[in-house]
């Protein structure tokens, strides 16, 4: 489990404060993706020193990080949808001095469970800060 999915490493990228928020949100729910993966970025995400992860629901663990600008939620045990991830967050546009929110949904399992897992998530109180 040494590498990491390529589509994750765009995730570590963190907010700079004080930059502008592009409005425009970037969603790509429902990525096929492999169980082991999921699991080494559950274990990525919650390792980090600025994480700050807690179980506010039944089999899910939410992870805040980077002073709340991304929040990972994440399916684990007996839940339907796992393994499933779900990223939120505000990050730096490339070539812009920009914020973007971005939400990012991957799962390895049972797809209408994840998605209906991904869409909970998203009207969650768990929200991304701008700042």
């Amino acid at each position: 489990m040494k590498k990491i999915i390529a589509g994750f490493l765009a995730l570590s990228m963190t907010a700079c404060g004080g930059t502008p928020v592009e409005e425009a949100a970037v969603s790509e729910l429902g990525i096929k993706t492999s169980a082991p993966g999921l699991i080494e970025l559950m274990q990525k995400v919650s390792g980090r020193d600025d994480a700050d992860c807690m179980s506010p629901a039944e089999n899910v663990s939410v992870c805040v990080v980077s002073e709340g600008r991304e929040v990972y939620s994440f399916t684990f045990g007996e839940h339907p949808a796992h393994p499933a991830a779900l990223f939120r967050g505000f990050v730096e546009v490339e070539a812009q001095d920009a914020l973007q929110l971005q939400q990012r949904g991957w799962y390895a399992g049972d797809e209408a469970a994840a998605m209906a897992f991904f869409e909970r998530r998203v009207r969650s109180a768990e929200q991304p800060r701008r700042e």
